[in-house]
């Protein structure tokens, strides 16, 4: 007769695998009540002739809750007729909880690679050439911008297929310039300054309807949609400094002084937004860093900031957030470029100043990223705005020649630099990055003025008096 006060009458399973009606299978089995599990282990395997793992082994009962395997059994709280599961102790991996602070550090670490493009992808290119060619040599009276606008429409419905977001900027441009036309009616270097900022707004707007129908349609990549979307914001925002011409009429027709008021409120806006890229990407993709509280505020400051806690979808936010920066880069460079060769052509000091000062800021600004697409976009745009500052000298001016020879300083030094850390390591000394830094900032706040200037907003202002 076995005393209920020193024996513990338990009913033990083991689950090993998925089997059900293996682990339903158990052993009764009278246990000391004075030992614990770990002590009786080995007999409780002998006596139920259960394979032997080299892993720990792990209880608990049937509804779940875990046994300490070295506590004595009538210190664990189980009574008579209890059911004990043995199992072999597995490892589980919680998962990681990560902050957009961290998840921005350890994307830093990755390397993104490009896809190759397929077959299909070569396939629809041909076939929209081949109906772009159709259209154009079709012996039908149409006008060529109204033609341009079917061919702007047609890609964009390319758009729609998988792979092809290419085609949106070919598309978005050509509905732009076929609806800039079509308002417009008569030669674009005869028109007035208002008809000329509205045609340009209305453009800009169809571009951008163009983009939302694309992006609810079709499969288009974030980075070809922001960096369409930013070209044709930027045109957007500038269109209202054609508004602020005074005497249209004074110049000569091809002065186009409506353009030089839009291309340098363009370049302000471009400034603007290389500046806050970043900041915008991170407001579309929902991320935010978690602030530390300062000296006085509420421990609990940081814990109320909305960040994401998943992994994968920190992840995904991290990629979306540098594919947005990539194309808000890529799209304000382009516009850069056009703006810059645009207003070179006013060959007048201001001109010149500002490209050379915008240029600047873009080379200086273009290390800051770790992107090689960013970095190489932003550099590009600044060469071209040093080439248009050289293209806009007076050379009947001597300090109009001497200040052109100041881009070319700068992009010989940079050049020089870069074919000299090839054959050996060079880094910059904390000294020389703080006065770089100190020239950049420089150089956006002298950007800024003259943008203002060269778009007519002080003289609208003094006329207003």
């Amino acid at each position: 007769m076995i005393s209920a006060d020193h024996y513990l009458r338990a009913h033990i399973r083991f689950n090993l695998g998925t089997d059900i009606e293996a682990i339903r299978k158990g052993h009764d089995c009278a246990l000391p009540a004075s030992s614990s599990l770990a002590e009786a282990l080995p007999e409780i395997l002998r006596l139920c002739d259960a394979l032997e793992s080299s892993t720990q082994w792990q209880a608990h009962t049937a509804s779940g809750k875990p046994i300490d395997l070295f506590t004595p059994l009538v210190h664990t709280g189980l009574e008579h007729g209890a059911i004990i599961v043995l199992s072999p102790q597995e490892q589980y991996f919680s998962p990681i909880s990560k902050d957009a602070a961290e998840a921005l550090a350890d994307y830093a670490q990755t390397i993104s690679t490009a896809h190759l493009q397929h077959t299909l992808v070569t396939a629809l290119y041909g076939g929209f050439l081949a109906f772009a060619l159709f259209v154009f040599l079709l012996p039908i009276p149409i006008a060529p911008f109204s033609r341009l606008l079917a061919v702007g429409l047609c890609g964009l419905s390319l758009c729609s297929w998988k792979h092809t977001s290419s085609l949106l900027t070919f598309s978005c441009l050509s509905t732009a310039i076929g609806v800039f036309s079509i308002l417009i009616q008569e030669k674009i270097f005869l028109i007035s300054a208002p008809h000329a900022g509205l045609a340009v707004l209305l453009a800009s707007l169809s571009a951008l309807l163009c983009i939302g129908i694309a992006i609810v349609a079709g499969k288009i990549h974030i980075t070809h949609a922001a960096a369409v979307a930013s070209f044709f914001f930027l045109m957007a925002g500038s269109s209202p400094a054609a508004f602020l011409v005074l005497s249209p009429f004074d110049a000569a027709p091809h002065a186009l002084p409506w353009l030089r008021n839009i291309c340098a409120l363009g370049l302000g806006n471009a400034l603007i937004t290389t500046m806050y890229t970043p900041n915008i990407a991170m407001l579309v993709a929902k991320i935010r860093i978690p602030r530390l509280p300062s000296a006085g505020q509420d421990l609990s400051l940081s814990d109320e900031e909305n960040t994401i806690d998943d992994a994968n979808n920190c992840a995904n936010a991290i990629d979306n957030a540098h594919a947005l920066v990539a194309g808000i880069t890529i799209g304000t460079s382009v516009f850069i470029c056009i703006c810059a060769l645009s207003l070179s052509f006013y060959a007048d000091s201001f001109s010149q100043a500002l490209t050379t000062t915008l240029g600047l800021a873009l080379l200086l600004h273009a290390h800051r990223f770790i992107s090689a697409i960013t970095t190489w976009a932003m550099w590009l745009s600044g060469l071209s705005c040093l080439l248009s500052s050289i293209h806009a000298t007076q050379f009947e001016n001597p300090i109009s020649m001497v200040a052109a020879i100041i881009p070319v300083l700068v992009i010989i030094c940079f050049s020089l630099y870069s074919l000299r850390s090839k054959q050996r390591d060079l880094y910059f000394q904390p000294t020389t990055i703080v006065w770089l830094e100190r020239c950049e900032s420089l150089s956006i706040a002298a950007c800024l003025p003259l943008c203002a200037h060269l778009a007519g907003v002080f003289s609208f202002i003094r006329s207003l008096g």
